[in-house]
């Protein structure tokens, strides 16, 4: 969108349009969020994951009301519910739920080319945690 650090958006040739960008699930990113649209005076929408969890017509809507034929998708894994998926970096409560997440998604395919698909914070925490646990151990361990 044209902010943030300074020689990464040098790099950017064309920045996305705030106007072209939705929230779908944010839950903890709110109040930084508010600060963007307060600083440089534009409105990112959210859809709450509830309001998708059945019905993927909000965010469908959205996007027939954009006009986009093409569309690059940022699943941030943030945006899923812990008790269905706990290798993400956030955990927070009341997130959108797995198959909520695989409906939206292939509905949004339906509608629109996708064109891109990031998909971030994946962290798997309980690896991470049995490798650090192996690690010390002496059987494990040469050292």
């Amino acid at each position: 969108m044209g902010i943030g650090d300074p020689e990464f958006v040098a790099e950017v040739s064309k920045p996305i349009e705030p106007g072209r960008v939705l929230y779908v699930g944010l839950r903890s990113f709110m109040e930084p969020l508010d600060d963007l649209r307060e600083r440089f005076c534009f409105s990112l929408p959210n859809i709450p994951a509830e309001q998708v969890e059945s019905d993927s017509s909000a965010v469908l809507d959205w996007l027939r009301g954009s006009g986009a034929s093409h569309v690059a998708v940022h699943f941030d894994l943030d945006v899923l519910e812990p008790a269905d998926f706990n290798s993400a970096v956030y955990r927070d409560p009341d997130g959108l739920r797995i198959e909520a997440a695989v409906r939206l998604l292939v509905e949004v395919s339906d509608l629109v080319d996708v064109v891109g698909l990031g998909i971030t914070e994946y962290t798997p925490h309980d690896a991470i945690m049995l490798s650090d646990m192996l690690r010390r151990l002496p059987i494990v361990n040469d050292d």
